[in-house]
């Protein structure tokens, strides 16, 4: 089925919520492994620049990930995540119906949490909404007092 309005918005949405002290990708549509890793590596870099311990990465709206992209995602992202962002971190997705993008989901997480074991704490759950998650890492702020 064709909708016109896809081609109006981009394959993901990279940007840092203050409130809740996470980074935080919305990923859209069928992505092209170029729009894939680019928006993969933009979160890095964010995560980084905010020393980011809090993540939220929506695939509500995902048609399609390809395998080539899930395997690029275990050797290379996930990989330079684990070894660079050293401290704990906590992970809210927020799932698609769409059986496709939450295999690919799972096929990631796996390996990461595999590397939990080696490296970092993972703490993770799974949402249907955007709200719960954000509700969920709201709730495990860590506030610093002066």
């Amino acid at each position: 089925m064709h909708r016109p309005e896809a081609a109006l918005v981009e394959a993901y949405t990279i940007s840092y919520d203050k409130i809740i002290d996470a980074v935080c990708v919305a990923w859209r549509g069928a992505i092209s492994s170029q729009k894939y890793r680019e928006g993969c590596k933009e979160l890095l870099t964010l995560a980084h620049e905010k020393n980011a311990k809090k993540w939220i990465f929506d695939a509500t709206l995902v048609e399609f990930i390809g395998v080539d992209d899930e395997k690029w995602a275990k050797k290379m992202w996930l990989t330079e995540m684990t070894a660079t962002l050293v401290h704990n971190h906590t992970i809210a997705y927020v799932l698609s119906k769409n059986s496709f993008s939450r295999a690919a989901v799972n096929t990631i997480n796996q390996f990461l949490m595999k590397k939990q074991q080696e490296t970092i704490e993972i703490t993770e759950r799974y949402f249907n909404t955007l709200l719960e998650a954000r509700a969920w890492l709201f709730e495990n702020l860590e506030i610093e007092l002066d």
